[in-house]
C-alpha cells in the first residue's frame, strides 16, 4: 500500500499521516492493519478531543476486542478518558475508506510504467513455438468450436470404453 492509499484509508491527507507517525513515534508499515488502527485513533482523537497518542493506545485494544460485543469501551491507561466504540460500524466505515483508497488512488508522478509485451511475444522469446496457436486463431470461431466438440466427444467415447 502506498502512502497515498494509506492516507485515503485513514481518511486523512498524506502530511497528517506522516506527522502522526512522527508524533506517535511508531513506524507505520502502510498496511491495512496500521491504517485500521490509525483511522480509529484519528476518529477518537477528533471526536473525544483526546491526544493522538492516547487515542492510538485506546484504538489497539478496541480493535482486538471480541467481535461478538460490537460496542467496546476504550479507555486511557489511567482511566480518565472512556470512549464507547461501535467496532462493527467503524469497520464498515473503514472498509469504505479502504475501497476508496484502492480504487481512487491519486495518479503517481513520473514516467508511466513500462508496458509488458504481448504474451505471444513473451512465449516466443522464451523459445516456445506459437505458430500452431496463431494458425488456429486465424480459423473461424464456428470451425474451432466444432473441432473442440469433436475432441470432447472422442474423449467421452474413450472414457466409456475404459469404464465399461
Amino acid at each position: 500500500m502506498t502512502l497515498a492509499q494509506f492516507a485515503l484509508a485513514v481518511n486523512a491527507d498524506t502530511k497528517w499521516v506522516q506527522n502522526a507517525s512522527a508524533g506517535l513515534g511508531v513506524y507505520l508499515a502502510y498496511s491495512e492493519g496500521d491504517a485500521r488502527r490509525l483511522g480509529l485513533a484519528k476518529v477518537i482523537h477528533e471526536t473525544a478531543g483526546t491526544p493522538l497518542r492516547a487515542a492510538w493506545e485506546m484504538a489497539g485494544p478496541a480493535l482486538a476486542a471480541d467481535p461478538s460485543a460490537p460496542i467496546v469501551s476504550a479507555e486511557s491507561g489511567d482511566g480518565s478518558v472512556r470512549v464507547a466504540v461501535d467496532v462493527d460500524r467503524y469497520l464498515c466505515t473503514f472498509t469504505a475508506w479502504l475501497s476508496r483508497a484502492y480504487l481512487h488512488e491519486p495518479r503517481r508522478r513520473g514516467r508511466p510504467a513500462v508496458r509488458e509485451r504481448a504474451p505471444a511475444l513473451s512465449a516466443e522469446s522464451f523459445g516456445l513455438d506459437v505458430s500452431l496457436i496463431a494458425a488456429n486463431m486465424r480459423r473461424p470461431l464456428a470451425e474451432r468450436l466444432r473441432e473442440a466438440d469433436d475432441a470432447a466427444e472422442l474423449m467421452n467415447r474413450f472414457r466409456l470404453r475404459r469404464s465399461g
